[in-house]
């Protein structure tokens, strides 16, 4: 019995059985079922004028800053409502560099020298 587990074990590995790691905050998704605890998957619009762009990112309501994750770029998130859109968690960014591909960093209503991610 014990030789037969550890096999049993490495057959469900072998044959290719992988667990992915749930989506972090801030990060693109497809749906709330691959985001991580506590998160949902939000799509984004946004009305540039002259086009609107759409995303979907994994993150949650909030009433302020501090119900926001830190982003992977150490930046603490920033609670915004655009539009008629509720309040969500956005990724705060200093550069382009900072936000998923397809996202770029843009500055918020006002320029207070806050700037989010958010698709382009």
């Amino acid at each position: 019995m014990k030789i037969i587990l550890p096999v049993a074990l490495f057959s469900l590995l072998a044959a290719g059985c992988v667990v992915s790691s749930p989506v972090p905050a801030y990060d693109p998704c497809v749906s709330t079922s691959e985001c991580d605890v506590g998160l949902t998957c939000t799509t984004l619009t946004v009305d540039y004028g002259s086009y609107t762009s759409t995303g979907a990112i994994c993150t949650n309501s909030c009433s302020s800053d501090l119900d926001c994750y830190s982003t992977a770029s150490g930046y603490a998130g920033a609670c915004y409502a655009i539009g008629s859109s509720p309040y969500i968690c956005y990724e705060r960014c200093a550069s382009d560099y900072d936000c998923p591909s397809g996202y770029s960093c843009t500055d918020t209503v006002g320029g207070v020298g806050d700037a989010i991610c958010l698709p382009n």
